[in-house]
C-alpha cells in the first residue's frame, strides 16, 4: 500500500541475503543458520543477477518485468487453447485482465518469487493444453490420439513444473494430480503420465538429495511450509498472529 516504498518487506531480505552468499561462492550455506530452508531457484535467479550486475536491483527488475510481459502472452495463448471456439474475444479479455491485475503489476518490482513462479506454471499449463490441429476430427476417428498432449508437450510440462517446484514447493503436491489428469482425463495413456513425472522428478531430485544429505533427513524441497503451519497453530491458540514461540 506504500509506493514508492522504502526498505524491504516480507521475505525480500531473506531472498537477497541467500542470493548474495550464492553470488560470492558460499553456496546455500546462508539457510543453515536460519529458521527454515527455501526452494533454491529464486535465490539462484537473484544470485545470477548479483554476480553479473552487482548489487543494484535494476537488472533484476528489468528481467522480472520481461517475465511479467511473458505472463500476459502465456495467458493469451492458454485462453486461446482452452476457450470455446465461438468465444473469439476470450484470449484478449484474459490477457487484458492479466495486464491490469494489480499484484501482477507490483510483483516485478519486488524481490519475491511470484513472477518467476507464475511464468513457469503458466508455461507448464500451456504445454499440457497444446493440441494437435487434427484434434477436432469426428468422434471415432483413430487419429483422435492427436487430441492428447504429445510426448514433447508432457516433457516440456515436466520441465516447467519441476522448475516451478524448485521455485515454490507447494507445486510438489500438484504433480501426481497433473499426472493423473494426463493419464485418465482424455488419453488413458499411462506412458505420458509417467514421462511427465519422470521429467519433473529428474529436475527436482538433485536438490532433494543435496537438502537431505545436508540436514540429515528427507527434505524434498524446503521446510518453510512447516514454519508457516506452526505460526498458524500458534495464532489459532493465542488469537493473535505471532511467531515468537515458533522461533
Amino acid at each position: 500500500g506504500i509506493l514508492p516504498r522504502q526498505g524491504l518487506i516480507s521475505d525480500e531480505g531473506e531472498y537477497l541475503s541467500a542470493a548474495w552468499w550464492l553470488a560470492h561462492g558460499r553456496g546455500f550455506d546462508w539457510h543453515q543458520g536460519y529458521l527454515w530452508t527455501r526452494a533454491p531457484l529464486y535465490p539462484v535467479f537473484l544470485a545470477i543477477h548479483t554476480f553479473l550486475f552487482g548489487d543494484h536491483p535494476g537488472a533484476i527488475f528489468i528481467t522480472q518485468i520481461i517475465l511479467s510481459l511473458i505472463i500476459i502472452v502465456l495467458v493469451y495463448a492458454l485462453a486461446w487453447h482452452v476457450a470455446p471456439p465461438d468465444l473469439h474475444a476470450a484470449p484478449l479479455i484474459a490477457a487484458a485482465l492479466t495486464a491490469i491485475h494489480f499484484p501482477f503489476v507490483i510483483y516485478p518490482q519486488m524481490f519475491l518469487s511470484e513472477t518467476l513462479y507464475i511464468c513457469l506454471v503458466l508455461g507448464g499449463m500451456l504445454a499440457l493444453a497444446y493440441r494437435h490441429p487434427q484434434a477436432e476430427l469426428p468422434p471415432g476417428d483413430n487419429r483422435l490420439q492427436h487430441a492428447i498432449p504429445p510426448i514433447s508437450g508432457v516433457t516440456v510440462a515436466g520441465i516447467m513444473f519441476g522448475l516451478a517446484t524448485l521455485t515454490r514447493s507447494q507445486t510438489l503436491l500438484a504433480l501426481p494430480l497433473i499426472a493423473g489428469w494426463i493419464a485418465f482425463s482424455r488419453s488413458h495413456d499411462l506412458r505420458r503420465a509417467l514421462v511427465f513425472l519422470a521429467v519433473a522428478a529428474t529436475i527436482i531430485a538433485p536438490w532433494t538429495v543435496y537438502n537431505s544429505r545436508m540436514y540429515g533427513g528427507l527434505i524434498p524441497v524446503d521446510t518453510s511450509g512447516a514454519f508457516n503451519l506452526l505460526i498458524g497453530a500458534w495464532s489459532a491458540h493465542d488469537g493473535t498472529r505471532r511467531d515468537e514461540p515458533t522461533r
